[in-house]
Protein backbone atom coordinates (compact mmCIF):
# COMPACT_ATOMS: atom_id res chain seq x y z
CA UNK A 1 0.00 0.00 0.00
CA UNK A 2 1.28 3.68 -0.97
CA UNK A 3 1.24 6.00 1.59
CA UNK A 4 -0.52 9.31 1.36
CA UNK A 5 1.23 12.57 2.12
CA UNK A 6 -0.89 14.78 4.54
CA UNK A 7 -0.60 18.51 3.07
CA UNK A 8 -0.21 21.27 4.81
CA UNK A 9 0.90 24.80 4.67
CA UNK A 10 4.12 26.46 4.59
CA UNK A 11 5.26 28.99 7.04
CA UNK A 12 5.58 31.46 3.98
CA UNK A 13 1.84 30.98 3.34
CA UNK A 14 1.19 31.78 7.09
CA UNK A 15 2.91 34.60 7.59
CA UNK A 16 0.84 36.27 4.28
CA UNK A 17 -2.26 35.29 5.37
CA UNK A 18 -1.56 37.06 9.14
CA UNK A 19 -0.27 40.30 6.86
CA UNK A 20 -3.47 40.22 5.16
CA UNK A 21 -5.49 40.22 8.21
CA UNK A 22 -3.43 42.78 9.96
CA UNK A 23 -4.16 45.38 6.66
CA UNK A 24 -7.19 44.86 6.72
CA UNK A 25 -8.02 44.96 10.46
CA UNK A 26 -6.17 48.32 10.77
CA UNK A 27 -8.03 49.18 7.54
CA UNK A 28 -11.21 48.57 9.00
CA UNK A 29 -11.14 48.64 12.73
CA UNK A 30 -11.43 52.76 12.66
CA UNK A 31 -14.06 52.98 10.27
CA UNK A 32 -16.00 49.92 12.90
CA UNK A 33 -15.21 52.41 15.88
CA UNK A 34 -16.45 55.03 13.83
CA UNK A 35 -19.95 53.80 12.99
CA UNK A 36 -20.34 52.31 16.45
CA UNK A 37 -19.77 55.25 17.77
CA UNK A 38 -22.18 57.20 15.29
CA UNK A 39 -24.55 54.38 16.37
CA UNK A 40 -24.53 55.96 20.07
CA UNK A 41 -25.49 59.16 18.72
CA UNK A 42 -28.50 58.23 18.10
CA UNK A 43 -29.81 57.44 21.96
CA UNK A 44 -28.35 60.97 22.41
CA UNK A 45 -30.75 62.68 19.24
CA UNK A 46 -33.69 60.36 20.61
CA UNK A 47 -33.93 61.67 24.52
CA UNK A 48 -32.60 65.18 23.71
CA UNK A 49 -35.82 65.13 21.12
CA UNK A 50 -38.28 64.18 24.01
CA UNK A 51 -37.04 66.42 26.33
CA UNK A 52 -37.76 69.15 23.97
CA UNK A 53 -40.89 67.97 23.07
CA UNK A 54 -42.05 68.40 27.00
CA UNK A 55 -39.89 71.55 27.40
CA UNK A 56 -41.97 73.15 24.25
CA UNK A 57 -45.21 72.49 25.69
CA UNK A 58 -44.49 74.08 28.50
CA UNK A 59 -43.37 76.90 26.81
CA UNK A 60 -46.27 77.21 24.75
CA UNK A 61 -48.34 77.16 28.28
CA UNK A 62 -46.18 80.18 29.09
CA UNK A 63 -44.45 78.17 31.45
CA UNK A 64 -40.57 78.11 32.11
CA UNK A 65 -38.19 75.65 30.50
CA UNK A 66 -37.51 72.95 33.71
CA UNK A 67 -33.82 72.77 34.77
CA UNK A 68 -33.61 70.14 36.82
CA UNK A 69 -33.77 66.69 35.93
CA UNK A 70 -35.29 65.30 38.88
CA UNK A 71 -38.93 67.40 37.30
CA UNK A 72 -38.03 64.94 33.93
CA UNK A 73 -38.61 61.42 35.61
CA UNK A 74 -40.67 60.56 33.30
CA UNK A 75 -38.99 61.01 30.20
CA UNK A 76 -35.51 60.96 31.52
CA UNK A 77 -34.70 58.18 34.62
CA UNK A 78 -31.38 59.36 35.37
CA UNK A 79 -29.12 61.62 33.78
CA UNK A 80 -26.57 59.24 33.47
CA UNK A 81 -27.16 56.98 30.87
CA UNK A 82 -24.82 54.27 29.37
CA UNK A 83 -22.96 56.19 26.88
CA UNK A 84 -24.17 59.91 28.01
CA UNK A 85 -24.39 62.34 30.90
CA UNK A 86 -27.62 64.82 30.31
CA UNK A 87 -27.36 68.29 31.52
CA UNK A 88 -30.11 70.78 30.93
CA UNK A 89 -29.59 74.43 30.35
CA UNK A 90 -31.93 77.47 30.89
CA UNK A 91 -32.74 77.16 27.10
CA UNK A 92 -31.13 73.65 25.68
CA UNK A 93 -29.89 70.49 26.85
CA UNK A 94 -26.48 69.29 26.89
CA UNK A 95 -25.31 65.21 26.27
CA UNK A 96 -21.57 64.45 26.97
CA UNK A 97 -19.92 61.05 25.60
CA UNK A 98 -18.74 58.64 27.92
CA UNK A 99 -17.24 56.72 25.25
CA UNK A 100 -13.94 56.17 23.34
CA UNK A 101 -13.93 59.49 21.73
CA UNK A 102 -14.44 63.10 23.40
CA UNK A 103 -17.11 65.55 22.09
CA UNK A 104 -20.48 67.01 23.18
CA UNK A 105 -23.61 67.18 21.82
CA UNK A 106 -25.56 70.41 22.47
CA UNK A 107 -29.25 71.91 21.54
CA UNK A 108 -28.68 75.06 22.77
CA UNK A 109 -32.01 76.18 21.84
CA UNK A 110 -35.29 74.37 22.09
CA UNK A 111 -36.91 76.74 20.23
CA UNK A 112 -34.63 76.46 16.96
CA UNK A 113 -34.04 72.08 17.59
CA UNK A 114 -30.98 71.35 15.94
CA UNK A 115 -27.82 69.84 17.45
CA UNK A 116 -24.17 70.65 17.08
CA UNK A 117 -21.10 69.00 18.17
CA UNK A 118 -18.51 70.37 20.87
CA UNK A 119 -15.17 69.06 21.38
CA UNK A 120 -11.94 67.57 19.39
CA UNK A 121 -13.20 64.91 17.99
CA UNK A 122 -16.36 65.48 16.91
CA UNK A 123 -15.07 64.89 13.12
CA UNK A 124 -14.71 61.20 13.93
CA UNK A 125 -18.25 60.61 13.99
CA UNK A 126 -19.99 59.74 10.67
CA UNK A 127 -22.45 62.53 11.12
CA UNK A 128 -21.99 66.20 10.15
CA UNK A 129 -22.81 67.69 13.38
CA UNK A 130 -22.18 71.92 12.75
CA UNK A 131 -19.87 73.32 15.44
CA UNK A 132 -21.80 75.25 18.11
CA UNK A 133 -20.61 78.63 17.10
CA UNK A 134 -21.26 77.35 13.38
CA UNK A 135 -25.12 76.89 14.31
CA UNK A 136 -25.22 80.14 16.24
CA UNK A 137 -23.99 82.37 13.39
CA UNK A 138 -26.58 80.59 10.80
CA UNK A 139 -29.00 83.04 9.78
CA UNK A 140 -32.30 80.82 10.31
CA UNK A 141 -31.05 79.95 14.17
CA UNK A 142 -33.59 80.83 16.30
CA UNK A 143 -32.95 81.37 20.04
CA UNK A 144 -35.43 80.38 22.98
CA UNK A 145 -37.47 82.99 24.18
CA UNK A 146 -36.40 84.43 27.08
CA UNK A 147 -40.05 84.45 28.84
CA UNK A 148 -39.57 80.72 28.44
CA UNK A 149 -35.79 80.54 30.03
CA UNK A 150 -35.82 78.43 33.22
CA UNK A 151 -33.99 79.86 36.18
CA UNK A 152 -30.02 79.05 36.01
CA UNK A 153 -29.71 75.75 37.73
CA UNK A 154 -26.70 75.76 40.22
CA UNK A 155 -24.07 73.21 38.85
CA UNK A 156 -21.65 71.26 41.00
CA UNK A 157 -18.43 70.67 39.32
CA UNK A 158 -16.65 67.23 39.99
CA UNK A 159 -13.20 67.30 41.27
CA UNK A 160 -11.60 69.84 43.77
CA UNK A 161 -11.35 73.36 43.62
CA UNK A 162 -7.36 73.64 44.83
CA UNK A 163 -4.31 71.05 43.64
CA UNK A 164 -1.00 70.93 44.95
CA UNK A 165 1.83 72.72 42.24
CA UNK A 166 5.33 73.62 41.58
CA UNK A 167 8.46 72.09 43.34
CA UNK A 168 8.18 69.32 45.36
CA UNK A 169 4.31 69.88 45.47
CA UNK A 170 4.81 72.80 47.95
CA UNK A 171 2.29 75.70 46.42
CA UNK A 172 -0.98 75.64 45.47
CA UNK A 173 -3.63 76.61 42.78
CA UNK A 174 -7.08 77.13 41.97
CA UNK A 175 -10.18 76.76 40.04
CA UNK A 176 -13.54 78.15 39.88
CA UNK A 177 -16.60 76.72 39.06
CA UNK A 178 -19.10 77.77 37.02
CA UNK A 179 -22.28 76.54 38.51
CA UNK A 180 -24.43 77.16 35.50
CA UNK A 181 -22.99 75.19 33.35
CA UNK A 182 -20.94 72.48 36.00
CA UNK A 183 -17.61 73.03 34.53
CA UNK A 184 -14.63 74.90 35.17
CA UNK A 185 -12.18 77.07 35.00
CA UNK A 186 -8.85 76.73 33.81
CA UNK A 187 -6.33 76.50 36.90
CA UNK A 188 -4.81 79.29 38.30
CA UNK A 189 -1.11 80.10 38.35
CA UNK A 190 0.91 77.84 41.04
CA UNK A 191 2.05 80.11 43.99
CA UNK A 192 5.53 78.92 43.92
CA UNK A 193 8.12 78.12 41.04
CA UNK A 194 7.77 74.92 39.10
CA UNK A 195 11.17 74.84 39.43
CA UNK A 196 12.80 74.05 42.64
CA UNK A 197 16.09 76.02 44.46
CA UNK A 198 18.68 74.43 46.11
CA UNK A 199 19.99 75.94 49.43
CA UNK A 200 24.27 76.89 49.49
CA UNK A 201 26.63 77.61 47.15
CA UNK A 202 27.22 75.63 43.77
CA UNK A 203 30.68 76.10 44.18
CA UNK A 204 33.92 75.96 46.73
CA UNK A 205 37.39 75.81 47.10
CA UNK A 206 39.53 72.93 48.04
CA UNK A 207 42.69 71.17 47.73
CA UNK A 208 45.90 73.01 48.38
CA UNK A 209 45.47 75.67 50.52
CA UNK A 210 41.76 76.15 49.26
CA UNK A 211 43.00 77.43 45.61
CA UNK A 212 41.34 75.34 43.86
CA UNK A 213 37.37 75.22 43.31
CA UNK A 214 34.88 71.79 42.95
CA UNK A 215 31.02 72.19 41.96
CA UNK A 216 28.12 70.30 41.94
CA UNK A 217 24.47 70.58 39.99
CA UNK A 218 20.85 72.07 41.65
CA UNK A 219 17.98 69.87 40.80
CA UNK A 220 15.51 71.41 39.91
CA UNK A 221 12.90 69.34 39.69
CA UNK A 222 13.78 68.06 43.54
CA UNK A 223 15.46 70.72 44.99
CA UNK A 224 18.26 68.79 45.71
CA UNK A 225 22.12 69.04 45.57
CA UNK A 226 24.32 66.41 43.29
CA UNK A 227 27.90 64.95 44.54
CA UNK A 228 30.91 67.21 44.65
CA UNK A 229 32.46 66.82 41.96
CA UNK A 230 36.31 66.57 41.34
CA UNK A 231 38.53 69.55 43.01
CA UNK A 232 40.51 71.70 39.82
CA UNK A 233 43.67 71.01 41.77
CA UNK A 234 45.61 68.50 43.67
CA UNK A 235 44.93 68.41 47.22
CA UNK A 236 48.43 68.37 48.75
CA UNK A 237 50.77 71.52 47.71
CA UNK A 238 53.53 71.16 46.11
CA UNK A 239 56.57 73.56 47.33
CA UNK A 240 58.29 75.37 44.37
CA UNK A 241 61.98 74.74 43.90
CA UNK A 242 63.00 78.83 43.66
CA UNK A 243 62.34 79.36 47.45
CA UNK A 244 63.85 76.24 49.05
CA UNK A 245 65.79 77.56 51.85
CA UNK A 246 69.57 76.40 52.27
CA UNK A 247 70.24 73.26 53.26
CA UNK A 248 73.87 73.95 54.32
CA UNK A 249 76.33 77.22 55.38
CA UNK A 250 79.73 77.95 56.10
CA UNK A 251 80.39 78.80 59.84
CA UNK A 252 83.34 80.41 61.96
CA UNK A 253 85.08 81.10 58.31
CA UNK A 254 86.30 77.61 57.40
CA UNK A 255 83.32 74.71 59.07
CA UNK A 256 80.27 74.13 57.61
CA UNK A 257 77.03 73.00 59.11
CA UNK A 258 73.54 71.31 57.88
CA UNK A 259 69.68 71.95 58.56
CA UNK A 260 66.70 69.56 58.02
CA UNK A 261 64.42 71.22 55.08
CA UNK A 262 61.21 69.87 54.51
CA UNK A 263 57.80 70.92 52.39
CA UNK A 264 54.64 71.39 54.22
CA UNK A 265 51.77 69.74 51.69
CA UNK A 266 49.62 71.12 53.42
CA UNK A 267 50.34 74.87 52.85
CA UNK A 268 53.15 74.63 50.29
CA UNK A 269 55.27 76.05 52.03
CA UNK A 270 58.74 74.71 53.43
CA UNK A 271 59.81 74.29 57.07
CA UNK A 272 63.34 74.75 58.20
CA UNK A 273 64.98 72.67 61.37
CA UNK A 274 67.68 74.22 63.65
CA UNK A 275 71.45 74.65 62.19
CA UNK A 276 73.64 71.70 63.02
CA UNK A 277 76.67 72.46 65.20
CA UNK A 278 80.20 73.65 63.04
CA UNK A 279 82.25 71.43 61.53
CA UNK A 280 84.98 73.66 62.83
CA UNK A 281 85.61 75.73 66.00
CA UNK A 282 86.56 78.60 66.02
CA UNK A 283 90.13 78.57 66.86
CA UNK A 284 90.47 75.50 64.23
CA UNK A 285 89.69 77.98 61.51
CA UNK A 286 91.77 81.31 63.25
CA UNK A 287 94.78 79.64 64.72
CA UNK A 288 97.04 81.81 66.31
CA UNK A 289 100.09 83.00 64.55
CA UNK A 290 103.25 81.69 65.76
CA UNK A 291 104.89 84.59 67.53
CA UNK A 292 107.46 86.45 65.10
CA UNK A 293 111.04 85.09 66.28
CA UNK A 294 113.16 88.00 68.44
CA UNK A 295 116.06 88.94 66.53
CA UNK A 296 117.47 89.79 70.32
CA UNK A 297 116.47 86.44 71.97
CA UNK A 298 119.75 85.47 71.34
CA UNK A 299 121.89 88.34 72.59
CA UNK A 300 119.39 88.14 75.80
CA UNK A 301 120.57 84.33 76.51
CA UNK A 302 123.83 85.61 76.15
CA UNK A 303 123.50 87.95 78.43
CA UNK A 304 121.92 86.33 80.84
CA UNK A 305 124.33 83.72 80.78
CA UNK A 306 126.91 86.33 81.18
CA UNK A 307 125.94 88.86 83.53
CA UNK A 308 125.38 85.62 86.01
CA UNK A 309 129.16 85.54 86.67
CA UNK A 310 130.94 88.49 85.37
CA UNK A 311 130.35 92.79 85.12
CA UNK A 312 127.91 93.89 82.90
CA UNK A 313 129.99 96.03 81.07
CA UNK A 314 132.24 92.80 80.61
CA UNK A 315 129.30 90.65 79.22
CA UNK A 316 128.42 93.59 76.80
CA UNK A 317 131.38 93.30 75.06
CA UNK A 318 131.62 89.29 75.26
CA UNK A 319 128.17 89.39 73.75
CA UNK A 320 128.73 92.08 70.91
CA UNK A 321 128.28 89.96 68.20
CA UNK A 322 125.24 88.70 69.25
CA UNK A 323 124.04 91.96 70.23
CA UNK A 324 124.72 93.47 67.07
CA UNK A 325 121.88 95.72 65.67
CA UNK A 326 120.18 95.23 69.35
CA UNK A 327 122.44 97.09 71.81
CA UNK A 328 124.28 99.71 71.69
CA UNK A 329 127.89 99.85 73.74
CA UNK A 330 129.65 102.83 71.84
CA UNK A 331 128.87 105.32 74.09
CA UNK A 332 129.95 108.74 75.45
CA UNK A 333 129.96 110.40 78.59
CA UNK A 334 126.81 111.85 78.62
CA UNK A 335 125.17 107.95 79.15
CA UNK A 336 127.54 108.14 82.57
CA UNK A 337 130.20 106.18 84.23
CA UNK A 338 128.48 102.95 82.86
CA UNK A 339 127.79 103.17 79.48
CA UNK A 340 127.39 99.93 78.41
CA UNK A 341 124.66 99.33 80.85
CA UNK A 342 122.49 101.99 79.76
CA UNK A 343 123.30 101.84 76.41
CA UNK A 344 120.55 100.98 73.74
CA UNK A 345 117.53 102.34 76.00
CA UNK A 346 118.58 105.71 76.15
CA UNK A 347 121.30 106.51 75.01
CA UNK A 348 120.42 106.29 71.18
CA UNK A 349 122.53 107.11 68.18
CA UNK A 350 124.01 110.14 70.24
CA UNK A 351 125.53 108.11 72.34
CA UNK A 352 128.49 106.74 69.27
CA UNK A 353 128.50 110.17 68.27
CA UNK A 354 129.65 111.83 72.18
CA UNK A 355 132.12 108.65 71.97
CA UNK A 356 133.79 109.78 69.14
CA UNK A 357 134.20 113.23 70.31
CA UNK A 358 136.13 112.48 73.14
CA UNK A 359 139.40 111.53 71.17
CA UNK A 360 139.31 107.44 71.85
CA UNK A 361 142.10 106.05 70.14
CA UNK A 362 141.12 103.48 67.54
CA UNK A 363 141.47 99.31 69.05
CA UNK A 364 144.06 97.88 68.93
CA UNK A 365 144.72 94.16 70.38
CA UNK A 366 147.01 95.30 72.89
CA UNK A 367 145.52 97.52 75.69
CA UNK A 368 145.82 101.50 74.69
CA UNK A 369 145.05 104.59 76.44
CA UNK A 370 143.02 106.84 75.03
CA UNK A 371 143.92 110.38 75.01
CA UNK A 372 141.50 111.28 77.47
CA UNK A 373 142.48 109.18 80.10
CA UNK A 374 140.20 110.86 82.52
CA UNK A 375 137.43 109.11 80.71
CA UNK A 376 138.08 105.57 82.24
CA UNK A 377 138.34 103.90 79.06
CA UNK A 378 140.73 101.64 77.31
CA UNK A 379 140.57 99.79 74.32
CA UNK A 380 140.09 95.99 74.70
CA UNK A 381 140.69 92.95 72.16
CA UNK A 382 137.17 91.73 70.95
CA UNK A 383 137.50 88.21 72.98
CA UNK A 384 136.73 89.78 76.48
CA UNK A 385 137.54 86.16 78.24
CA UNK A 386 139.99 87.30 80.83
CA UNK A 387 142.68 84.92 80.26
CA UNK A 388 143.26 86.34 76.87
CA UNK A 389 143.59 89.50 77.50
CA UNK A 390 146.88 91.31 78.26
CA UNK A 391 147.85 91.76 82.00
CA UNK A 392 148.15 95.86 81.04
CA UNK A 393 144.51 95.44 80.44
CA UNK A 394 143.89 93.47 83.30
CA UNK A 395 145.56 96.04 85.33
CA UNK A 396 143.73 98.45 84.20
CA UNK A 397 140.36 96.85 84.50
CA UNK A 398 140.97 96.06 88.08
CA UNK A 399 142.16 99.58 88.94
CA UNK A 400 138.93 100.73 88.08
CA UNK A 401 138.91 101.54 84.46
CA UNK A 402 136.31 100.49 82.11
CA UNK A 403 137.09 98.24 79.02
CA UNK A 404 135.34 98.67 75.40
CA UNK A 405 135.50 96.90 71.97
CA UNK A 406 138.22 97.90 69.68
CA UNK A 407 135.45 99.20 67.09
CA UNK A 408 133.60 101.04 69.82
CA UNK A 409 135.76 104.66 68.54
Amino acid sequence: MKKSKKKAFTLTELLIVVIVIGVLSAAVLPKFNKVIETRKTTEAEELMASVRTEQEKRCALDKRYLTQMSELKDIVKNNETKNFTITLASKGIDAASKGKYSYTLKMLSYADGRICCDGTECSKLNKNYPTCDELRGKPDYQESPENCAGPSAVRGCAGDAKEPCGCKDGGIRTRTCDTATGTWSNWSECSISDVCSCEGEANQSCGCAGKGTQTRTCDTATGTWSEWGECSIADTCACPESTKPKTSQTCNSCGTQTRKVDCNTETGEWTTGSWSTCSKTTAQCNPTPPSPSDPCAECTSCLTKCNRRYDATFCESYCAYSCSGCIDIDCGTSCGTDCGTDCGTSCGTSCGTDCGSSGLGSGEMNCVLCTDIHMGYVVCPNDMYMKHVDESCQEMYKNGYHCTTQHAC
